[in-house]
């Protein structure tokens, strides 16, 4: 028997260096998967549940920054903790983004 799936759009995994930019501090970050609607990524920002930051996502050869919002964070107890982001807004920019990542993904042999 398979379970639904909750999410509304399908994660697509990346692997990206980010710049995230929290009132007037600047982290470094890896972005671990996209969505239409969200990201994930880890860093070792000081970020809470609630916040709003922004995003600076390398894309061809420009920079493409996305205002999110954090719903939710993962202590790892380590220098890193994991951050799900839902974008306050999405732009065409943004969205050619998640579907050039999805033109890229290889079928699994095992499905």
């Amino acid at each position: 028997m398979r379970f639904m799936e909750k999410r509304t759009y399908k994660r697509i995994p990346v692997q990206l260096f980010i710049t995230v930019f929290n009132d007037d501090y600047i982290y470094d970050g890896l972005m671990i998967n996209i969505s239409e609607s969200g990201v994930y990524f880890i860093s070792r920002a000081d970020l809470s549940s609630g916040s709003n930051i922004q995003v600076s996502i390398p894309f061809e050869q420009d920079i493409l920054k996305v205002s999110v919002k954090i719903k939710r964070v993962e202590n790892t107890y380590n220098e890193y903790d994991g951050f799900a982001a839902e974008l306050l807004k999405s732009s065409q920019d943004y969205i050619r983004f998640v579907c050039k990542w999805n033109s890229q993904l290889k079928p699994s042999p095992y499905l």
